[in-house]
């Protein structure tokens, strides 16, 4: 199997796991910083060390003694004192960016599982274990491990299904019989993803391929391809001859802070317009503001030699040590062209090692513009890996490959600043560049470390270009979550002349203050008189002088209450400085959390910058249809990135996150929503009663640059694949109704040209002869990326199963990678029956007004039904409100008795479940057997079977899209809004999937001016959903419309030229 890289956008430990001589080194695990030691914390160490160890003899096993762990670093808080360990610090490392990470409570659950963003055969990002589970060293401890590790290293996926999963549910139809989701072995247990057995000696990775293959997470993301062939396809197993164990070796770290040396080249290239001002007046904000108290920081010049500015490394404990870190950046730079990267090095690694210091995890934070000598450069390449420290290389004014290679070549990153001019003057925009990439390289550094809480926060940018009115204004909110060193800053271009006349700024009490302070003048900005110091929705507005031809720039900064306090967090996760496109497609995901959990519903964009000044907007989804987004409610927020421009180019992703006008929520703490069940199928539920509404936020996140070769040809890119098909029958009739995302033309961008629907009685010929199996024709145009689409056909071949599976073609003929399949069942109609049962490749019958329409007799049944329901509510109400809802903890047992099918196929009797009472209601067609049992139903239960035997959906409306009673405990998803595949249609066009030009720097576009649908401020200041007081409000979010196609028959083929969807009724019933 041929996996496809994938590139990500978080940043990563210095090395990552390494694999020498088959034994895995540099692998990390975590415990958090504020995790209370264990009372016996060596006998927590040592169960720790035993259930790793029988890991990986395990592994050694089931890869048939091809690799194991060899070294393993464990991260341990500096305040665990008694453990009988030898601790070392460790600058680089945070137990937040481990490998392994061991926590009480996990942001997914509490049991064990892989955050598993990118796919088949690609590595996840971390792995959770429970901190329970080491306890003790039962030999299940080591299974556990080797699961996650599986799907850590090697991108598989669990092989079983999922409770009320509508992609990969728990049971499945396969030959009109229901099963389990799983692989079967031959002595007829269930098989997870990894070893089958305790035995260490016995132990073998899945290499069932069952009939039918069930549509687990694995099958349908790695295309039916086992587990070991999967992991044995990986570069780390494949062609690597068998090794000799050994037992692993355990290293105990605490984290260190990183320490900076910001070095700036002052060669003559900075002469050029205002490159040293800009360089001056940006490092100035980055010492005084940015830099978290405490950070130990030096400073190098260098040009064709290098000299160190300060003594020694500075801590930055107070307001006079900022200042003299300033007073010793340089006025002018040197009239030299020539520049030494090695000297550079060689001045910071004496600043690292003086007083007995050392070099070893830290960064010099490098501005430098043009190219270098390759032996300079390679000098201090191995000067830097010897000592094992990072450069992140901030390439200004003018970039070079060598730049990249620097930064790559020690762990560091590259962040670009493009040159951009207005005459003989550099463009403002340059020095706002520069300081959010020197922001944006501590960012990345610090990672989620404790000095991360005293970083700013960016909650508003506006850029005001020369051609606004001479009174512009603009809007931002302060979240409650925030308000520590609030800033508010208007940047000018010229001290002499700022342009700026008159400042005011409008409090959300609805109180106005005018004036500017001159107080930051040196910094080129202005801020009111009147300082930010109440959160809620904020205005402000300036008067431009009508001559200038600069911009001015609004910014918003805040900081965390407290370095503990939770708050929102936005990040794009990047790996990488260079991306070749001739290694695989480039995924952007973004990581949205508050606090340790993930945010649902947020909005999430990514402003993209090229060539110096032009702009582009994409929107991030979160739901987890398979390509490219894995799973809906992990934080994770996916969309490719197709480049404008087919040549190499430099690009620069800004990402924007705020509350999506009041839906975004996450999970509440101490609800009962984290499960101690298996994780993750294709969505992370969060019970209603366990969600918290956020309050009004935004984030705006420095940009993160990256290097774009061999782009694709744009005519060349198919559409993505379509991993969520669905099916559903209304058997009397043998009308088929499918269901799934659709794609884009472009992967997940724009509009696919048409479908190209087949189905076949083999599901293995379904496959691997596609092209040559009948085809069912959709007339209409598909709808764009993301849209939920349902076609309705007739489909009158009766008594055997069909597999049906679609692809998306583009205008360029481009075909995407074949579905996921879903199978068909349609037993034949009673002998009594006219219709015909003559198999035809696809049916020319139609549907008729009758069978689509409701008759009177029908309506007039609904009406007693609901009387009869009315009698029914009063009757059990005090029964209703006695009972405590369950969470499904019947549901398993019940479930191979009364099992529910909501997708891959349909059935012609299934369950619906109350699961406020774990009973379960037989929905059964006029042709079955009448029920013998007597059956309870509730009120709601009555008139949900009524409405399905009166409705032309018939059973349709339970499965295969699961969709819970809103008054049930399982109504985790609200439906309207979010569905498998659905996407915002209140704030998103069609064109807002692609790329969107983006005038003006700034979350709501050009001209200060907010886009419809942002915040207007009530009486009270505050928009929703806060309070006065700035406590959270616990409201329901909107209802938002989802857009939805119906492609019709088409008239020569099918006949039927309307969706069983559009006359489907909703209920609303309200229990007592």
């Amino acid at each position: 199997m041929i996996s496809v890289p994938f590139i990500t956008l978080l940043p990563i430990l210095v090395k990552g796991i390494v694999l020498n001589d088959s034994g895995y080194e540099n692998i990390f695990v975590g415990i958090p910083r504020n995790l209370q030691e264990p009372q016996d914390c060596g006998r927590f160490l040592s169960n720790l060390e035993a259930s790793f160890h029988y890991a990986s003899k395990l592994l050694y096993q089931a890869t048939e003694s091809k690799v194991y762990f060899k070294n393993m670093s464990i991260i341990i808080p500096k305040t665990w004192s008694n453990c009988p360990r030898q601790v070392t610090p460790r600058v680089g490392v945070a137990w937040s960016r481990t490998d392994l990470l061991v926590t009480e409570k996990g942001s997914l659950g509490n049991s064990a599982w892989t955050l598993q963003p990118k796919g088949c055969g690609n590595s996840g990002y971390y792995s959770h274990l429970p901190l329970k589970m080491f306890d003790n060293n039962e030999t299940k401890n080591g299974i556990t491990i080797l699961n996650e590790w599986i799907k850590l290293r090697y991108g598989v996926f669990p092989n079983i299904g999922f409770s009320n999963d509508p992609v990969y549910p728990e049971y499945y139809k396969h030959n009109n019989i229901i099963k389990e989701t799983a692989c079967y072995y031959s002595n007829g247990t269930t098989s997870g993803i990894a070893c089958n057995t305790e035995d260490s000696e016995k132990c073998s990775f899945d290499s069932c391929k069952p009939e039918g293959y069930p549509p687990t997470k694995h099958n349908i993301l790695c295309n039916r391809e086992t587990v070991k062939s999967v992991i044995f396809d990986h570069v780390d197993i494949r062609n690597r001859e068998s090794s000799v164990f050994n037992m692993p070796k355990f290293q105990y770290f605490c984290e260190e802070k990183v320490k900076f040396v910001l070095a700036l080249d002052s060669s003559s290239a900075m002469i050029d317009r205002d490159n040293w001002k800009f360089i001056r007046i940006a490092a100035r904000r980055f010492v005084l503001y940015d830099l978290p108290n405490n950070t130990e920081i030096g400073l190098v010049r260098f040009s064709a030699k290098a000299k160190a500015e300060t003594d020694s490394l500075t801590s930055l404990s107070s307001d006079k040590d900022r200042e003299s870190i300033v007073a010793r950046i340089p006025d002018y730079p040197e009239k030299m062209a020539e520049k030494c990267f090695e000297c550079a090095i060689r001045e910071s690694i004496k600043l690292f090692e003086k007083d007995g210091g050392s070099a070893f995890g830290n960064v010099v934070l490098l501005i430098t513009s043009g190219t270098a000598n390759i032996n300079d450069l390679n000098a201090a390449i191995n000067l830097a890996r010897n000592k094992q420290m990072k450069i992140t290389v901030i390439s200004y004014a003018a970039t070079s490959e060598n730049q990249h290679q620097l930064a790559s070549e020690t762990g560091g990153f590259t962040e670009i600043v493009p040159s951009k001019g207005v005459g003989s003057s550099s463009h403002l925009s340059m020095m706002i560049r520069l300081g959010d990439a020197l922001l944006s390289s501590v960012q990345r550094h610090l990672g989620s470390s404790e000095e991360f809480g005293d970083l700013p926060v960016q909650v508003h940018e506006m850029e005001y270009q020369d051609t606004a009115t001479s009174i512009v204004n603009g809007t931002f909110v302060l979240d409650p979550m925030l308000n520590r060193d609030n800033l508010f800053a208007l940047y000018f271009y010229s001290r002499d002349n700022p342009y700026v006349k008159r400042l005011w700024l409008t409090s959300p009490s609805g109180k106005t203050f005018e004036g500017k302070s001159e107080y930051s003048l040196s910094g080129h900005y202005f801020t009111p008189l009147h300082g930010v110091n109440t959160p809620g929705l904020w205005s402000y507005a300036f008067e431009r002088e009508s001559q200038s031809h600069q911009s001015h720039f609004v910014k918003v900064f805040s900081k965390p209450k407290s370095k503990s306090q939770a708050t929102v967090t936005g990040r794009l996760l990047l790996d990488k400085n260079i991306f070749d496109f001739s290694e695989g497609s480039l995924i952007l995901l973004a990581e949205v959390k508050f606090g340790d959990y993930p945010i649902h519903d947020a909005r999430v964009r990514v402003i993209v910058w090229y060539n110096g000044s032009e702009s582009k907007e994409i929107f991030l989804i979160d739901n987890g249809n398979g390509d490219p987004d894995i799973t809906n409610g992990d934080g994770i927020y996916s969309r490719y990135f197709i480049p404008p421009l087919e040549t190499k180019t430099d690009y620069s992703f800004t990402l924007v996150v705020d509350h999506n006008d009041g839906r975004a929520y996450t999970y509440r703490e101490g609800g009962d929503g984290e499960g101690d069940g298996p994780c993750c199928g294709s969505q992370i539920p969060i019970y209603r009663e366990d969600r918290d509404y956020l309050p009004s936020f935004q984030r705006i996140s420095p940009p993160q640059s990256l290097r774009v070769v061999n782009a694709p040809i744009l005519s060349q890119i198919p559409p993505n694949r379509i991993s969520d098909l669905r099916a559903r029958i209304e058997e009397p009739k043998a009308v088929v109704e499918i269901q799934w995302t659709a794609p884009g033309a472009d992967f997940d961008s724009g509009l696919a040209k048409s479908y190209d629907l087949r189905y076949s009685t083999s599901l293995d010929d379904l496959y691997d002869s596609f092209d040559e199996q009948p085809s069912i024709a959709l007339s209409e145009a598909p709808l764009a990326a993301g849209s939920e689409t349902e076609y309705t056909f007739r489909f009158t071949h009766y008594d055997k199963p069909y597999y049906f599976a679609l692809r998306a073609v583009d205008e360029n003929n481009n075909q995407g990678k074949l579905s996921n399949s879903v199978e068909v069942f349609i037993p034949a109609p009673p002998t009594t029956s006219t219709s015909s049962t003559t198999p035809m490749p696809y049916a020319t019958d139609t549907v008729s007004e009758d069978d689509i329409h409701l008759t009177v007799g029908a309506i007039a049944g609904i009406a007693a039904g609901g009387f009869l329901a009315v009698i029914l509510i009063i009757t059990f109400s005090c029964c209703a409100v006695s009972r405590r809802k369950e969470k499904g903890k019947c549901m398993k047992e019940n479930a191979l008795k009364n099992p529910t099918i909501y997708t891959s196929g349909q059935i012609k009797t299934s369950a619906l479940k109350d699961s406020s009472r774990n009973n379960s209601i037989d929905t059964v067609d006029s042709a079955a057997k009448s029920v013998t049992q007597p059956v309870h139903w509730t009120a709601s239960q009555l008139l949900t079977e009524h409405e399905r035997r009166q409705t032309p959906a018939g059973t349709a409306h339970i499965y295969p899209n699961y969709r819970p009673n809103p008054s049930s405990d399982y109504s985790y998803l609200n439906e309207s809004y979010l569905q498998v595949g659905s996407v915002y249609s209140g704030y998103q066009s069609q064109q807002d999937y692609g790329f969107r030009n983006e005038e003006r720097y700034g979350p709501y576009g050009g001209g200060g001016s907010p886009r419809s649908g942002s915040y207007s401020a009530p009486s009270d200041g505050f928009p929703p959903p806060y309070d006065n007081s700035g406590d959270y409000q616990k409201v329901p979010p909107p209802t938002l419309p989802k857009p939805k196609i119906i492609l019709k028959a088409s008239p020569n083929l099918q006949g039927s030229v309307t969706s069983l969807a559009s006359d489907r009724k909703r209920r609303n019933i309200t229990q007592v």
